[in-house]
């Protein structure tokens, strides 16, 4: 959605003839002031109004959004908004509204009228927490752009909405009252291209929420990141990316079986929780595309003679890894290599020169060790920004 058509409003504009207004947080304030000055209503040709990040809106501006009746993008992402007035309701040929990373709670029940909606972005950041969307969106049939956290809408909506391209459902609070809903509905949309699924309460000691979903029908599907999600039985073979963070409820060595099978695989983000296991293998038949490739907290990881034969990039956030696999000798082909938040043990087995296994990795021309016990920010390999799905 970054490619939306807005443009500058410039000092030479007329508002009477804008179409577009992109509004940059650090030049927001005269052109408040300009359109402050000015009729709403005069505005009325205006379709694009992207006000990203600016903090300050005018309650103003909101009163009067119901008048921009030809408006079809709304981009209201980092925003200071706390309420959107019904009105928002009369935007009928609306079809972008992002409302990320926003303290709303919850949006009018006039979103209904909505129905020309394509991507609707709603994550709440009040500082509760809470964030409500119960609202049916059967009726939203063009919806192709997802991105809210679980609710009611999730149970006879989801089903029906067989035109989504991009799917991200979030829980703060649990996902397991919708578990049917969603074993319902998933294998129904097959013209997915990317899947997140958050239940961010399993991580922590809880049981994954167990998912048995078969994708191999989503020919498009490319992108997956499930966090607290267990059990899915298979995936497609064009699958790319892959973030995988589950607390148990399917086991190591059956996970791998499968993603090894997956010949597109490029990137691969592996965390391990709870008992998902503490040695992850990468074999020989297995992972021949892989470029990307982050581990974090596992207790062992082992490379196979012959195994990742195009790896790229290796982020490891080592937790309990006390030595690097021998088998990362034979990696040629790796370029980055990054640790952090490693044991004593291990810090001192990767010191140039003089580490037991400096001799593993030596090759790498690209070398970053944080020996930092602090937070350690993960490198962008395998970090998928959710803003450019489709």
């Amino acid at each position: 959605m970054r490619g939306s058509p807005a443009a500058a409003l410039n000092q030479g504009t007329t508002p009477n003839n804008l179409r577009s207004l992109f509004c940059l947080p650090e030049d927001y304030e005269g052109n408040m002031e300009m359109i402050k000055k000015s009729s709403y209503g005069a505005m009325k040709l205006l379709r694009v109004l992207d006000l990203q990040r600016v903090k300050s809106i005018p309650n103003s501006l909101l009163k009067q959004i119901g008048k921009l009746i030809l408006l079809t993008y709304l981009n209201l992402r980092g925003t200071n908004i706390k309420e959107l007035p019904s009105s928002i309701g009369d935007l009928r040929n609306l079809q972008t509204l992002n409302l990320q990373y926003t303290p709303l709670r919850q949006l009018p029940q006039t979103i209904m009228k909505l129905k020309q909606l394509r991507n609707l972005v709603f994550f709440s950041t009040s500082d509760d927490g809470t964030q409500s969307f119960d609202y049916p969106l059967d009726h939203m049939m063009d919806l192709q752009i997802l991105m809210l956290n679980e609710g009611k809408w999730i149970d006879g909506s989801l089903e029906k909405l067989t035109n989504l391209r991009a799917l991200s459902i979030n829980s703060s609070g649990s996902m397991s009252p919708y578990k049917e809903a969603l074993l319902n509905a998933l294998p129904r949309l097959n013209h997915l291209r990317c899947l997140q699924l958050v239940d961010w309460t399993r991580i922590g000691g809880n049981e994954a929420v167990v998912l048995p979903v078969s994708f191999s029908g989503h020919l498009e599907l490319y992108h997956m990141d499930l966090v607290g999600i267990s059990g899915i039985l298979d995936f497609h073979p064009n699958l790319t990316t892959l973030s995988f963070n589950s607390p148990g409820g399917q086991g190591i060595d059956e996970l791998m079986v499968n993603l090894k099978k997956l010949p597109k695989l490029r990137c691969l983000d592996l965390t391990s929780v709870g008992d998902l296991g503490s040695n992850v293998i990468f074999s020989a038949d297995g992972f021949r595309q892989l470029e990307e490739l982050v581990l974090t907290k596992w207790e062992e990881f082992t490379v196979e003679e012959g195994a990742l034969p195009n790896l790229r990039v290796l982020n490891i956030v080592a937790g309990k890894l006390k030595m690097l696999p021998y088998g990362l000798k034979q990696v040629v082909t790796l370029q980055e290599l990054t640790l952090g938040l490693m044991s004593d043990e291990l810090q001192d087995r990767v010191r140039k020169d003089a580490g037991e296994d400096w001799d593993i990795i030596k090759h790498i021309p690209s070398i970053k060790i944080d020996e930092s016990k602090g937070r350690f920010i993960l490198p962008n390999a395998c970090q998928y920004e959710i803003d450019s799905w489709c």
